[in-house]
């Protein structure tokens, strides 16, 4: 009796922990769907020929997810219902996904400055930024969120808009108007402005004037821009949350580790032969007699004193 109660507990757990994962792997799928249809992300990758070799992760990621939940559905089945074979392929995908997960940060560590420098240093983000912003909307909408979210300016830096698209767009009515100009988001204080239409506050200047100076009016730079830009802002960013990652990573590795054991325990018990009581006989002989009414029992005396 106290064997099957274990047995039932060890179950749960298993059950429990299968949910858990199955939830995490739901994440990993969803956040990989999104990376690889994300117009920014996409536009991103494509435009660099230095991370188009780190654009094939995202399918890996998309694949794991995926085995995730398919095999802790198998899982959460064997363990509920029990099925020694659904529990015996769970088992087994359970230290594959172990460490591939344990490989794969190790790879993370070991490139992340070569990713670091590759996003820091890449002329992706400045191409994008003097070529496409203000003259593709997705790009422009994009470079905002990033730059008020990042409070950063421009792709390498705030004077990348001083030869951009939109700071020469001479289609528009007053073509002058942008000169030494930044976005407004660009600004620390952009939300002040954002729904004033005054054309004074539509953008950021990138320098101050100095009404004294005849010569050359454009004195200091601007306190009020932000002066580094998006690439060195999301490694920085990245680094400041890197702590936060290797946690979760961790407790997945924790989850992950008592997966196997609980499911292992699991099926120890539920292989080991039923412990035989002394009724068990007694029944069986009552029930083979003629005309017995009794059932069947299923234990290892069934049948024993059959002809």
């Amino acid at each position: 009796m106290a064997s099957s109660r274990l047995a039932l507990c060890f179950r749960i757990l298993t059950i429990i922990l299968a949910i858990l994962i199955w939830i995490i792997g739901g994440a990993i799928l969803a956040f990989s769907i999104y990376l690889r249809v994300d117009y920014w992300i996409n536009q991103y990758v494509q435009a660099s020929s230095e991370l188009q070799a780190y654009s094939i992760s995202v399918y890996v990621f998309i694949a794991t997810g995926a085995c995730i939940i398919v095999f802790c559905i198998v899982g959460i089945y064997g363990a509920a219902r029990p099925d020694k074979c659904a529990l015996i392929v769970y088992t087994i995908f359970l230290p594959i996904l172990l460490c591939a997960l344990i490989g794969g940060g190790v790879y993370a560590y070991v490139y992340r400055e070569e990713i670091e420098n590759t996003v820091k240093n890449s002329n992706t983000l400045l191409r994008l930024v003097q070529e496409k912003y203000g003259n593709d909307a997705r790009v422009t909408h994009s470079i905002n969120f990033m730059q008020k979210e990042l409070m950063c300016c421009g792709g390498i830096a705030y004077t990348d808009y001083l030869e951009s698209f939109w700071a020469n767009d001479y289609t528009s009515e007053k073509p002058e108007e942008r000169k030494n100009m930044a976005p407004l988001t660009c600004c620390k204080d952009y939300k002040r402005y954002e729904d004033i239409p005054i054309t004074e506050y539509r953008y950021c200047p990138i320098y101050t004037s100095d009404a004294n100076q005849i010569g050359n009016p454009l004195k200091d730079i601007n306190p009020n821009i932000n002066r580094k830009g998006c690439g060195e802002a999301f490694v920085d960013f990245f680094q400041e949350h890197i702590k936060t990652a290797a946690a979760i990573c961790f407790t997945i590795v924790g989850l992950l580790f008592l997966a196997i054991v609980f499911a292992a325990l699991t099926l120890f018990h539920l292989r080991k032969a039923p412990v035989s009581r002394e009724d068990d006989v007694v029944y069986e002989m009552a029930r083979t007699q003629e005309k017995s009414p009794y059932p069947a029992r299923g234990t290892p005396y069934a049948n024993l004193y059959q002809s």
